[in-house]
């Protein structure tokens, strides 16, 4: 396991993902599953990279299902300085990967994340 400040802040950022999800799709009528998948598949590897285990998977999975479609009180508190932090860390899981095609989808989603956050700023 990491140091426990880093795997807390990821834990941080795995939030603001989820927040984000829940926001996306409880806003936006469509083209949300693709964000929430990629989203999904961001925080497994976060998991897996920063050795996390699989309940901070389960959480962020668990949290988008109790949303169901519906903004929450709790997706209402991220600011756009958490988006920032959690494209920021994204964009460092990035460098770990190799595949061209899922590094482009994890930029692509660490960017939706601002812009997601960006009316709130």
């Amino acid at each position: 396991m990491f140091n426990p400040k880093i795997a807390d802040k990821i834990h941080d950022h795995i939030k603001t993902l989820c927040n984000t999800s829940i926001n996306v799709t409880a806003t936006l009528d469509i083209g949300y599953e693709e964000l929430t998948k990629r989203f999904d598949e961001i925080v497994v590897d976060l998991a897996k990279h920063y050795d996390l285990g699989d309940i901070a998977v389960d959480n962020y999975r668990q949290t988008i299902k109790d949303a169901n479609g519906e903004f929450t009180e709790a997706a209402s508190v991220t600011t756009y300085q958490d988006a920032e932090d959690a494209r920021d860390m994204v964009l460092v899981l990035c460098d770990k990967l190799d595949d061209p095609k899922q590094i482009m989808a994890y930029v692509r989603a660490a960017v939706e994340v601002t812009n997601v956050w960006f009316s709130e700023q």
